[in-house]
């Protein structure tokens, strides 16, 4: 009997190491595509291009991060496809209200187009209902398991992305050009995950009805009550220095971290695959064992075997990297990888680990952590901006985050022993 149980135990682990290592291979060409695009963007775009369209991914990000509702996050816990199903055609149904309403702040909000040119504010809710789409399509992948075929679509939409992108810049479209390559990469991305998902869930289509949608809306209310909030915070502490930096100190800083972000992001979307099966494994683990413990502590290994590597050439090497690669004139976006190396790196181990929060079901933990970091990340700002050039408002921004973010992992690491999600907080 024993020796039943560890062939069965021994099974999961290994499909759960399968699981992550075909993940973490697709993610990897998934970022090596844009990042072996980014020489040449780097040398078709200026930076203040570049921060221009840094300020419409962020605002993009922002609303298509909370735009569903975030009932894509409960698909993963429904048994039955057609369950599946309906919580994600919840999310599709909020989504298009979201998008309807981001089209008329375009047209009749003055304040945008104090912000972005009328042309590139107008491609915005385009992009914020292809990005939900796409969230709502992965999170029926990770449910099923198909890493392959979500790892194709992210390649599919990288290339195809980084191609348009390369395309329009020798056209000279500007930072137009830029997130119209964004929208093309997110279409063929899309279109492939779904053509992937129909053997899944294509049965299941027929007996899809507004009744069974709204019986997941009830079931999983607490995600627009509590998870929307939480994820507004995060978003908006995330892409906070966008709006900031451009302000106070030109749309050239802000071009300078986009570049940043872009080459770190080869590291940042391993982090999110290794999240993606950590949390379909923990959440098995938790239903059949009451925690996932273990796994936790994998992933967290294996977070920090790939951090520590990467924090050392941040903080050794950045400005000199960056010069090279993408030309002087992109030196000092790499002093920003070094003033930044700390956090990107505890938040790199961190984000995957705090969907124990969501596996657990106590949002309102989450969403405390989330607006504390935002009220902190603003006063950061204000302190920074007030007393220091952009550098020195960064490296506070930097530090507040790397300390919230090792609170956090303190955090998720306590929902891993297993809170039973009828053990609500009132």
């Amino acid at each position: 009997m024993q020796s039943l149980t560890h062939m069965r135990n021994s099974l999961r682990a290994s499909r759960y190491i399968r699981d992550t290592r075909t993940n973490a291979l697709g993610l990897g060409l998934a970022a090596l595509i844009p990042l072996l695009a980014t020489p040449i963007l780097s040398r078709l775009y200026s930076p203040a291009e570049f921060g221009l369209f840094g300020i419409f991914f962020a605002a993009t990000a922002i609303t298509s991060g909370v735009g569903s509702g975030k009932y894509e996050v409960a698909i993963i816990l429904n048994e039955a496809p057609l369950q599946a199903l309906e919580t994600a055609m919840a999310g599709v149904a909020v989504s298009l209200v979201t998008v309807a309403i981001c089209v008329l702040a375009v047209l009749f909000w003055g304040g945008v187009q104090t912000v972005l040119p009328l042309e590139i504010a107008l491609l915005a809710p385009l992009a914020i209902l292809l990005m939900i789409q796409f969230n709502i399509a992965l999170n029926c992948a990770i449910r099923a398991r198909l890493f392959f075929a979500l790892n194709v679509a992210r390649a599919l939409m990288a290339g195809a992305g980084a191609f348009g992108m390369v395309f329009l810049g020798l056209l000279g479209w500007g930072a137009k050009g830029l997130a119209l390559g964004l929208i093309a990469g997110q279409c063929v991305g899309l279109i492939a995950l779904l053509v992937a998902e129909g053997r899944i869930y294509g049965a299941s289509l027929p007996d899809l009805g507004w009744r069974g949608v709204l019986q997941q809306m009830r079931r999983f209310r607490d995600y627009p009550k509590f998870a929307v909030l939480s994820d507004l915070a995060n978003a908006m502490a995330l892409w906070l220095p966008f709006f900031v930096l451009p302000a106070v100190y030109g749309a050239a800083a802000a071009g300078f971290l986009l570049m940043f972000q872009r080459v770190w992001s080869a590291s940042a979307i391993i982090g999110k695959g290794m999240g993606e099966t950590f949390r379909q494994k923990a959440a098995e683990d938790l239903a059949r064992d009451g925690n996932f413990r273990s796994v936790y502590r994998a992933t967290f290994w294996a977070m920090l075997a790939v951090a520590v590597p990467a924090w050392l050439i941040l903080v050794l090497a950045a400005p000199g990297l960056f010069a090279v690669m993408l030309g002087e004139e992109w030196r000092e976006a790499g002093v920003y990888g070094q003033i930044l190396a700390t956090l990107v790196c505890v938040q790199f181990i961190a984000s995957p680990l705090g969907w124990a929060v969501y596996i657990v079901e106590r949002l309102r933990y989450n969403m405390v952590w989330q607006w504390s970091l935002l009220l902190l990340y603003l006063a950061a700002f204000a302190i920074g901006t007030t007393f220091f050039d952009a550098r020195g408002a960064l490296a506070l921004y930097a530090a507040t985050g790397a300390i919230m973010y090792a609170v956090y992992l303190g955090i998720s690491y306590r929902m891993s022993a297993g809170i039973s999600p009828a053990v609500k907080t009132p």
